[in-house]
């Protein structure tokens, strides 16, 4: 059986797979490492067009 994994969990497997660190993917997509990092541990609401640049860099479809 899978567990249900947040859009946090979906971007930081990302992340961690393309070998990109926090600070790699707050740069890329225009933001804050505390922001990549609240958004990897579900602590934090993602706008739309986070998501959307974030997957862009991760090159990943949403």
């Amino acid at each position: 059986m899978q567990t249900a994994r947040t859009v946090g969990d979906l971007l930081r497997e990302a992340r961690e797979q393309q070998g990109m660190t926090r600070a790699g993917l707050a740069k890329l997509v225009g933001t804050t490492q505390s922001a990549v990092s609240r958004m990897d541990e579900a602590d934090h609401t993602i706008k739309l067009s986070t998501i959307l640049r974030m997957a862009a860099a991760l090159h990943r479809r949403v």
